[in-house]
């Protein structure tokens, strides 16, 4: 995607993280719960909410 439409609407930069980790890999009642990626994930999208909604 091009940066530059975000900028001119006023938009932060958007971030894109990739997880080596199964469908559902944050879901701790599952087989395919990956712990380490699930609490890494979280920290990354309450980070987001606090930057950019107060």
């Amino acid at each position: 995607m091009a940066v530059a439409p975000l900028q001119d609407a006023g938009k932060p930069e958007l971030a894109v993280h990739w997880y080596e980790a199964d469908h559902a890999f944050p879901n701790p009642t599952s087989a395919r719960y990956d712990a380490d990626d699930a609490a890494l994930s979280r920290e990354r999208t309450v980070e987001f909410f606090r930057q950019n909604l107060g």
